[in-house]
This record gives C-alpha cells, sequence and structure tokens, in this order.
C-alpha cells in the first residue's frame, strides 16, 4: 500500500463536547420547530413521501418515495407546509409531516453518531465525534448511502479484482486476527477510487471521516494527520483463499528489506482504523484491548455503517456473515513520520530510494535461503541488570526507553577507594555499572545440575547463570531434561573469564583447590552445559571482546546452515537441527575498569549516548542471554525470528 499525506492538524486541540441543542429560529416559535431541529427521526404512519432536494433536482417529475419505517435526519423546516426535510440513511431526500416524525437516539438502533447530511451539523458531529473516541475509544457512526450505490459497489469490487493475501507475518496487522476466508485488495490511491463508479461513493465517506477527525488528532496524542489508501475486503471461496495463500507463502520467502521497514513503519505509526461496511450486514466486529487492561468489545456488522477505533489500543478480529457479496473498505489514520523513520510513501518521495537503488547493484550471496530450510529462533532466556529474569522484563524494559545503569554497589567495590571524577593513576572517573542484583549473581540451583555445593562455590558466576538460563531457554522452546537426553545440538558461547577467574587464581575464593583452575577454564564451561543435560553434540566458546556473543552466534550457524549440493561440503561435519548460542559475563572488582579508563574508552557522563555526537565512550555491563534456534522445514509460524544469514571474519 502506498499512503498519502492529506495535511497538518498543527497543535489544535479537540473542542468541547456537549448536547444537541434545540434554538428555534426567530418567527417559527409557534410551528414547533424547535423540536426536531437536526434530529435523528424515524418515519412513521407514511406510506410515501414527496421528494425534495437533490431528489427532486435528478427527477422534476419524480413519484412520491415509499419512506415507512425508514430512518433519517431532518436538515430544514418548510414553514408553510409545516413539513420537514428530511434525508434518509438510504439516501432519499423527502418531505415529511412533523407528525409523522418520531424522534429516536442512536443507541436504540445500534450507533454512537449519524454521519451529518448538512453542513449545518458538521462543527457538531466532530464535537461528538471527539468526546466518543476519548471516552471509549471506538465510535459506531451511522452513514448515508443508496442501495443502489452499495450494490454498485460490490460488483465494481469484483470486477476489479486484484486480491491477495499477504505474508502471514503481515497479515494481522492489516487484516486483524483470523485472516482465514478473507481476501484483500488495496488501491492505487484516491485518484483510482474516485474514477472508478460505485467505489467512488464508498471512498468518498472515508476522506471525509478523516477530514472530520483531521484538525483534532493532537486530542489523541499525535501529530499531524496521515491517511491511507483504502483496503477493500470480501470473503474469499476455499479454492481462491487456497491459491492466494499458495502466492503469498511463495513470494514471501524473499522479502524486500524496504518492505519490513514498511511494515514496522505502518505498526508504529496507525493510530486510528475506520471500517466501512458498504454491503452485507451480520458477523462481528471484535476489538482486542492490547495489554490486560479493559473488556473486549463486540460490535454487529451492519450495512452503511462505519466503525472508527483505536488501533494503537485494541487489535481486532472480523468475522463476515459468509455471504460472498459482504464488502468492507478500511482506511487508516496515522501519525507523521518521525525523523528518519521509513513509512508506506511512494517510491518517488522515499529519501532513501538512491539508497536501495545502489543496494541493488550489489552482488548477491549465496541462494541457500531459496531453499525450503530456514533456522528459526524459536525461544530466548534471560537474565540482565534491572532485575529482569525473563524476555518479558527485558521487553518492558525497552518499551519505556528506560536503562540498568546504577551505582557500583558496595558488595562489589568501594568507590570512596577507587573512584575520582579526574583521571588520577589507579582510580576510575565512572562510577555507573549495568549490574545485576545480587540475587541474580549468587543464587544457583547447583542440585537440579548435579553439581556438588563445593564445585559450585568455585564456579565463575556468569558461567553458573549459563547453565540456568540455559535450561530456561530450552524449556521455553519445549525441551526438558529428559528429552534432552543424547540430542545433537551445537552449543556456542561468547564467553571470557571474569575478575571471578583472577580472584580465584589469586586464592582469594575458597582458597587454592586442586579443581580450582579446571573449574573457572573457557573450554570447561563451554562443555558444562552439555554434560549436566546429558546432551551431545560440538560446544564451543568464543572470545572476542564486545563481539563475542556475536562470533558465537555464527559459529552455530555454520552447524545449522543448509548443505546443499551444489555448495561445497566441509569435512566430517554433518547439519545440525538444533542449536543455542549464549552470551554472558560479569563483573567483580575495579581493575580492568579502571585500565579501561587510563584509556578513556568509557563515558565520563555515566550513560551512553548511541547514535549520538555527545557520546563519549560505554558502560560496562553484564548479565546472560540465550537463543535456541531449530532448522524449520517450510513456514514455522511459532518462530520469533530468522537467522538469515551471518559473514564472520574473526
Amino acid at each position: 500500500p502506498i499512503w498519502l499525506k492529506r495535511s497538518d492538524a498543527g497543535g489544535a486541540t479537540a473542542p468541547r463536547a456537549g448536547p444537541w441543542v434545540a434554538r428555534p429560529l426567530p418567527g417559527m416559535e409557534g410551528y414547533g420547530y424547535e423540536a426536531l431541529e437536526h434530529r435523528l427521526v424515524e418515519i412513521v404512519g407514511l406510506d410515501a413521501a414527496e421528494p425534495a432536494g437533490e431528489s427532486l433536482d435528478e427527477d422534476p417529475e419524480a413519484r412520491p418515495i415509499p419512506v415507512s419505517g425508514k430512518r433519517g435526519q431532518t436538515i430544514d423546516f418548510r414553514a408553510a407546509g409545516k413539513n420537514y426535510v428530511v434525508v434518509t440513511f438510504d439516501g432519499e431526500t423527502v418531505l415529511v409531516p412533523q407528525d409523522n416524525l418520531k424522534e429516536f437516539e442512536p443507541e436504540e438502533v445500534g450507533f454512537d453518531l449519524a454521519f451529518p447530511a448538512s453542513e449545518a451539523r458538521r462543527d457538531a458531529f466532530q464535537a461528538d465525534l471527539m468526546e466518543v473516541l476519548l471516552r471509549q475509544h471506538y465510535c459506531v457512526v451511522q452513514m448515508t448511502s443508496r442501495p443502489g450505490e452499495r450494490r454498485s459497489a460490490v460488483e465494481k469490487a469484483v470486477e476489479r479484482g486484484r486480491w491477495v493475501r499477504m505474508a502471514p507475518e503481515f497479515e494481522s496487522a492489516y487484516m486483524g486476527r483470523k485472516p482465514d476466508g478473507k481476501k484483500v485488495s488495496w488501491s492505487e490511491g484516491p485518484e483510482e477510487m474516485m474514477e472508478t463508479d460505485g467505489l467512488d461513493m464508498a471512498d468518498k465517506m472515508l476522506l471525509q471521516m478523516g477530514f472530520a477527525i483531521m484538525p483534532y488528532t493532537a486530542a489523541f496524542g499525535f501529530p499531524g494527520f496521515n491517511r491511507s489508501n483504502t483496503m477493500l475486503r470480501m470473503p474469499a471461496p476455499a479454492d481462491e483463499e487456497t491459491f492466494l495463500v499458495s502466492v503469498a507463502r511463495t513470494e514471501g520467502k524473499v522479502v524486500d528489506g524496504k518492505e519490513i521497514q514498511d511494515h514496522l513503519a505502518f505498526m508504529a505509526r496507525r493510530k486510528l482504523c475506520m471500517t466501512l461496511f458498504v454491503h452485507g450486514s451480520g458477523g462481528s466486529l471484535a476489538l482486542h484491548p492490547r495489554g490486560f487492561e479493559g473488556e473486549e468489545v463486540k460490535l454487529e456488522c451492519r450495512e452503511n455503517q462505519m466503525v472508527l477505533f483505536r488501533h494503537d489500543i485494541f487489535d481486532y478480529t472480523l468475522e463476515g456473515s459468509g455471504e460472498d457479496d459482504q464488502l468492507a473498505l478500511q482506511a487508516w489514520i496515522m501519525r507523521d513520520a518521525q525523523v528518519g523513520e521509513v513509512g508506506m510513501e511512494s517510491d518517488a518521495a522515499r529519501p532513501d530510494q538512491k539508497t536501495f537503488e545502489e543496494l541493488e547493484n550489489i552482488p548477491r550471496g549465496p541462494s541457500y535461503s531459496t531453499s525450503d530450510e530456514t533456522v528459526d529462533c524459536m525461544s530466548i532466556g534471560l537474565r540482565a541488570p534491572g532485575q529482569m529474569w525473563f524476555p518479558q522484563a527485558y521487553w518492558s524494559m525497552l518499551s519505556m526507553a528506560t536503562d540498568t545503569a546504577i551505582l557500583v554497589p558496595q558488595i562489589r567495590w568501594d568507590l570512596d577507594l577507587y573512584y575520582s571524577p579526574e583521571q588520577v593513576p589507579g582510580k576510575g572517573y565512572i562510577r555507573h555499572f549495568g549490574m545485576m542484583d545480587t540475587d541474580q549473581m549468587t543464587t544457583f540451583d547447583n542440585e537440579f545440575f548435579g553439581l556438588t555445593p563445593d564445585e559450585s562455590r568455585v564456579t565463575d558466576p556468569p558461567a553458573r547463570n549459563i547453565l540456568e538460563v540455559g535450561y530456561e531457554c530450552l524449556y521455553r522452546g519445549l525441551w526438558t531434561k529428559e528429552k534432552l537426553k543424547g540430542i545433537d545440538i551445537a552449543v556456542c558461547m561468547g564467553y571470557a573469564e571474569s575478575e571471578f577467574s583472577s580472584m580465584a587464581h589469586r586464592g582469594t575464593i575458597e582458597g587454592i583447590q586442586p579443581d580450582t583452575r579446571n573449574n573457572i577454564m573457557c573450554a570447561t564451561v563451554a562443555a558444562r552445559l552439555h554434560y549436566c543435560l546429558n546432551m551431545k553434540g560440538p560446544c564451543a566458546t568464543t572470545e572476542t571482546a564486545c563481539s563475542s556473543s556475536l562470533s558465537a552466534t555464527a559459529l552455530m550457524h555454520t552447524f545449522m546452515r543448509p548443505q546443499l549440493p551444489e555448495f561445497t561440503q566441509t569435512a566430517n561435519q554433518k547439519q545440525l537441527t538444533y542449536g543455542l548460542g549464549i552470551g554472558s559475563n560479569g563483573h567483580f572488582d575495579p581493575f580492568y575498569t579502571i585500565s579501561l579508563c587510563g584509556a578513556s574508552m568509557l563515558t565520563h557522563q555515566g550513560r551512553c549516548f548511541t547514535f549520538d555526537q555527545s557520546a563519549d565512550g560505554f558502560v560496562r555491563g553484564e548479565g546472560c542471554g540465550v537463543m535456541f534456534y531449530k532448522v524449520s522445514y517450510g513456514e514455522d509460524l511459532s518462530r520469533l525470528a530468522m537467522l538469515c544469514g551471518t559473514c564472520m571474519n574473526q
């Protein structure tokens, strides 16, 4: 889809909403005009009514129009005949005596507001719309259109075709949950829709609704106004769906980087979703609150109604009636793109289009990614500063834009002895560290892994964390100790002996024991997880300073990457189905930190300022992270990520 910027809302705020106020015009008090001024009404006790307004302009000789039981809104009063001009929701403009009109509340018939049929009501409608959206985060709006136009829209949509299904990883962001049984088609822009008879009416409704919201986007917490192209959606017969899904899965095997950037930008920028039910009633639209608060909202799908909801607050599921001619149109209102953020703009307007063209000229690498095999990340395990014991806590830390740098606690080392704000020999100028809690470093279930207390005490704490976090990651990947026995798994970890090792060599910890050196060797750390869980397969430790974990992941990938006949075969190496990529470290004395300060490698400000011109160094940190990988055949929708390729020059 291509996204079109309409205008800038500036700093406008939503007006204060209030009830509809009835004010009789001068000279009309005696006619009861004030009773039904711009009101929602139902026509009762009248079989047919004389046409007026647009209906009469289109056909001056038009006969009376059947109106019994129809609903609409009054837009004018004819004092001479004591008649109201009523526009029905089916788009007919008729003259109706006051005695044949019955006012009703929108909640009685299943909607919140009616889109105004005259300019006189536009400002009040905008105020009411903002009030409803801010209060309940969704709004059902009754629209006005003619049945013939709605039927024509369905016919043109079918005739237009161009139906697709998206890549499985993308489609739920647009089609909602449970996209099965549906197909979509994206418009190329408003010009195309306006030039298509039938669909122009439906798209115009989305445009008008967008313009109604445009001045007040700041009330929802985002600046500017951008509206997406229109997405048409209809039910898909089983055979057509099978074909469209197979095409999406085939084309989706190689996803352009630009598509991924556009998709991520859409996910971040979408704020309001507009869904217009053009033709066919039945089914439901369920709104699912994101997170853990709020109740699910279930709305009926009714022809000629539009549902607006906050897509940054709700996810949704659209279940149709099953009728082949049910048609809905959707469009999204989005915030302005941030500086450097890639959005779904046209290629001609993309600031980085030249970059993508240059990338196309780079020779392509090995084509093993065209096979049906992929190396997928199925689960992760984590223990990190900030009391992060599991991956969800890590995501929470990122989403809240925080960090975990703290003052070095006294239990690690005495800042009064080893800290100076100036560069003094023997002292460090930094006192902040990304340090884990004491419990995260010192607690360990040695009995679970079959290790003795004495052996556990002289084992490097980061190496102990590898055992626990490694098993937690495998457990999230649906493995248990029993299932792991005898399984071939490549275990590669980025690890270096910490200050704990040098302290153990000096006899600071438990003195010098006969097996002290064996317990803290890097080779021992690599093999310990295999040994304790009775696994088989290669194991290795990489120590390449800051890139140790990346190097370990690349090394693990060499054991798992597809081996096709046209590739040069590595002697004595078979492809493994499973692998673990691990990184773990910890810091226990100040001396290496002081040496880094001597080279001015660490920041003087106590924080990293990544990608910022004020950055003057980094902050040291510690933790343990593990990723479990599996070779998948075909599309594995339970994966967290895919390891597309690695390239290492160590």
